[in-house]
Parts: C-alpha cells; structure tokens; sequence
C-alpha cells in the first residue's frame, strides 16, 4: 500500500466532471496533484503524447479522465481512441508507477442480476463500446491498472445535463416540469460524484488493480426520483411523461454489485439517490 500524499497524482482531463472532482479530493487529502486539461495539452493534437509524456514522473499515479462524453456517434467514438492512443504513447515514453482508468458500467451486457466486475462486457451503445476498447488498449500498457467503473453521476458540476437526477434538478431550479419517458418506471443506481471521487482516492491509496464498480448498491426508478426532487424543491412543479421514442435503455433495470467495493472501502456508506437529491437541493436550490 502506498500512502496517497508520499506521491504526485496526475489527473489528465482534470476540468472535467469526474477528474475536477477527483482532483479536488486528492489536494484535500494532502496529495501533490498535477491537473492537465485540453488548455495544457490537447490529447488530438499531432505531438500531443510528447507534450503529456514531458509533464509525466516514474513515479506518478495517473488518473485518465479525459473524454468526448457522452460517445454518442462513429466519429465520438474515434475522437476518444485518438485520445486514449495519445495516452499509451505517452506512457511509452515514461511508464508511470499507476494508473487509474475512469471507464464506466455502459462496458456490461445487459442483466437482470446485479452486474458485477466478472460480468460479461457487452455494451448496447458507442459510449459502452468506447469504454471497452479503451480499457483493453491500457490493458497493453504493463502499467498496473485500474478501471473505475462507475454507473450514472449526479452532483454538482455536471455539465451534460443528462437524463436524470441531474437534469430533473435543473429543471426544477428553473420552475419547469420534469418531463419522463412513459412512466419513468426504469430502475437504475445512481452515484454521487462525492463518492465517486472518494472510491478513486481509496484506490490511489491501495494500489488496487482490475476493475472496480462504483455504485450505490441501490436502483430507484427515474419517477421515485422525480417525485423527491418535486417533494424538497421550493417551486411548484410537476412530473409530466411523454411518450417512448424506442425500447428502455437496459430492459428497464440495472442493478450493480458493490460487493469488491465494499472489500476495498469496508466502511463504504453510499449516498443514496433519494438522499443525494435532497441534500442537492437544499444546497443548490
């Protein structure tokens, strides 16, 4: 085990929702912290694994949080390979001590068991597909490597406004209705960014390496948490649906095992979405 603040922690896409907050975490604990964002180094540019590899120590823990997200298309998909590629060959040139991979559960085929870090990988869109083709091109690196999988992301910073908490939020902040597909009746979990941020902390801390869920342990249906952000908010708004464009993403349910979570943070206590929501609210409005 290696004590977070006896080495520097480099967070590349460290403007972003999850490396920002990562970041954070990690200068609080007491941790020599480098942040490089697209100002520094734009990972798309031709000498750019150069210009990441000059900023890189032996001894760094790295945290890869940089994206196009969420990979909706061909081309999104491309831009975040480029990306990655970029980070390989800056690896190449400087192997660093660790590295921490923030991929995501979109990796999974669809379950209606708890999915676990064993489940098959077999993603249903180009953000999953993303995320699987760039946790097995770091897999060559021989760098020792973790892959943060984490399923939705609530919180303050978010800056995709996607479907869910985050959004509903939004709208309430604004006095509008918080519109849902059909009845909103899918069950997903749901993390807050706060813990997101706190599991990638206990990982720099012990080294640990393969992958890691980071979940709530809890699924509440898109309608539970819409009601709750209509219950606490201090607008009157409603919950309104509108008819499905298509099938529910995932069958409708994706319940996510925190079982390895809970053997590397014993004393994990996730903040549940019903929960989250509330405390979101009354801090933000």
């Amino acid at each position: 085990m290696v004590e977070v603040t006896s080495r520097r922690i480099v967070v590349i896409g460290s403007t972003g929702f999850v490396g920002n907050a990562v970041m954070n975490a990690s200068r609080l604990d007491g941790a020599q912290t480098l942040g490089v964002d697209r100002s520094q180094v734009d990972l798309t540019a031709p000498d750019a694994d150069r210009q990441l590899a000059s900023l890189l120590h032996a001894d760094d823990a790295v945290v890869f949080a940089a994206a196009e997200a969420p990979c909706k298309s061909l081309e999104s998909l491309e831009c975040n390979l480029e990306i990655a590629l970029c980070v390989i060959r800056a690896l190449e040139q400087c192997a660093v001590a660790y590295l921490l991979n923030v991929s995501s559960d979109a990796v999974y085929l669809d379950s209606r068991e708890p999915l676990t870090e064993a489940s098959p990988s077999g993603p249903s869109n180009w953000h999953g597909a993303m995320h699987v083709a760039r946790e097995a091109l770091l897999n060559a690196t021989g760098v020792p490597t973790l892959h943060l999988r984490p399923t939705l992301i609530y919180g303050a910073g978010d800056p995709h406004n996607g479907y869910g908490p985050n959004q509903f939020m939004s709208r309430a902040r604004r006095g509008e209705d918080i519109e849902l597909f059909g009845d909103g009746e899918e069950r997903r979990d749901h993390v807050h960014i706060a813990d997101v941020a706190k599991v990638a902390l206990a990982a720099l801390r012990q080294d640990v390496i393969g992958s890691l869920n980071v979940a709530s342990g809890e699924t509440r249906s898109f309608r539970e948490i819409a009601e709750r952000v209509v219950e606490v908010s201090t607008t009157k708004i409603r919950v309104t649906s509108k008819p499905r464009s298509g099938p529910m993403p995932h069958g409708g349910f994706r319940p996510i095992s925190i079982a390895r979570l809970q053997t590397v943070l014993p004393n994990y206590a996730p903040m549940l979405v019903l929960e989250g929501v509330e405390r979101e609210v009354s801090h933000r409005g």
